[in-house]
């Protein structure tokens, strides 16, 4: 007698691989059926436009060169009329767009235009397809703004303004060529008459010789200017007596009954 197999059938474990090789087929499968779709629309769309940019230049041809004008932008099978079309394409997403200068609306008064479609196929949501007058034809990276051709069409968007990196306070011009220091007060024969942008003056000591105080210095210590040049003498300021000074008056006068004498004020007998 044969001795009758029992290992005829699938293990689970076999059973489940494979349905998990089917489902990763099928996704693969979608997607690119999906993005084939999206392509093929887009394809569509670029087709339309042309056929409506000929559309426009005939209506020119019968008007002496004019556009219809729509300052504030219209959808383009709405001009079906105005360019004697019998047949009008439209789009699934209603993005068929046309923009020109001129005077009133509806009527042959402009001399550019441009036209424009969503996209899909695109890595960006926002890409259009745009056609303008002038001869100009490529994808953007938004909807045109004006009636005027993009400079930069077929060009990738451009970077979101960055904000001014934060500078250390070792490398910030400071308002008379030195740079921003954490430390003690600024030389005392240098004056500030201001700070730059960000940072607020504050006087340090009687003297009212004023530092470039900043924040974001660690600790007790201020961010200030350490000058290299001389900058212009302010108003003058009040010294009391026993403090420094010079005659030139560079730091300031001695007050009301003082005299610098030997650089610093002395009461006068």
């Amino acid at each position: 007698m044969k001795k009758r197999n029992k290992n005829l059938g699938f293990t689970l474990i076999e059973v489940l691989v494979v349905i998990a090789i089917i489902g990763i087929l099928a996704a693969i499968a979608l997607v690119s059926f999906t993005g084939a779709q999206r392509q093929a629309r887009d394809t569509n769309r670029k087709s339309d436009l042309r056929m409506y940019e000929t559309a426009l230049v005939q209506y020119a041809s019968k008007n002496k060169g004019k556009y219809p004008s729509y300052t504030g932008g219209v959808s383009l099978p709405s001009l079906c009329n105005t360019l004697d079309l019998s047949n009008c394409p439209t789009d699934t997403e209603d993005s068929y767009r046309y923009r020109s200068n001129g005077t009133t609306n509806g009527t042959a008064t402009a001399t550019e235009f441009v036209l424009w479609s969503t996209l899909e196929s695109t890595n960006d949501a926002d890409d259009t397809w745009v056609i303008c007058s002038g001869g100009g034809v490529g994808t953007y990276y938004s909807i045109p703004a004006g009636y005027e051709c993009p400079d930069d069409l077929n060009m990738p968007e451009p970077p979101p303004t960055q904000p001014p990196p934060t500078t250390g306070p070792s490398n910030t011009p400071g308002p008379t060529g030195g740079s921003l220091v954490c430390g003690s007060e600024c030389d005392p024969d240098i004056w500030i008459p201001q700070c730059p942008t960000g940072l607020s003056c504050l006087p340090v000591g009687m003297l009212a010789i004023y530092s470039c105080q900043n924040a974001s210095c660690p600790g007790d210590s201020d961010c200030i200017c350490d000058a290299k040049t001389p900058t212009p003498t302010p108003t003058p300021i009040c010294i009391p007596g026993g403090y420094p000074c010079d005659a030139s008056g560079d730091k300031g006068y001695c007050c009301v009954g003082y005299v610098c004498e030997a650089g610093r004020c002395i009461g006068v007998d």
